[in-house]
C-alpha cells in the first residue's frame, strides 16, 4: 500500500522514479518501521520518515519558497501546513520526504 501511495503521491508532482520509490520505502522501514512509530519517543520527529521540525520549516523557507510549482503541489496535499500534519497524513510525508531528497547532492541510489 505504501509503495502504491508513494507513486500516486509523487507521479503527478514529477518526482516519482523506481530509485526515489525505494529510498522513500527504505527510510519508513528504518525511521518508522513503516509507519508503526510516528511520533519519536523523546524527541520532536514526527510521521513515517519522522520529520523534524526544524527541517520542515527550513524545507519551506529556503527551499519551496524559490520553486512555486513544488510548493503548490506541496501545499495541494495538506490543508494544515504544518509539521504536526505529518503524523497522520501519509501524501503529504511522501511529498516532504521526497522533496529532502531532492534538495540533497548528487543522484539518488540505485533501487
Amino acid at each position: 500500500m505504501l509503495r502504491t501511495l508513494i507513486r500516486t503521491t509523487l507521479t503527478p508532482m514529477g518526482l516519482y522514479s523506481a530509485n526515489a520509490e525505494e529510498l522513500l520505502m527504505a527510510t519508513a522501514a528504518n525511521e518508522s518501521h513503516l509507519g508503526e512509530y510516528r511520533l519519536q519517543v523523546g524527541g520532536p520527529a514526527i510521521g513515517i520518515f519522522q520529520e523534524e521540525p526544524e527541517d520542515f520549516a527550513d524545507l519551506y523557507a529556503n527551499f519551496l519558497r524559490w520553486r512555486p510549482v513544488l510548493e503548490t503541489c506541496t501545499n495541494m496535499l495538506s490543508s494544515l501546513r504544518t509539521v504536526a500534519a505529518l503524523e497522520t497524513n501519509d501524501p503529504y510525508a511522501i511529498a516532504v520526504c521526497r522533496l529532502h531528497y531532492l534538495r540533497a547532492v548528487g543522484d539518488l541510489p540505485p533501487a
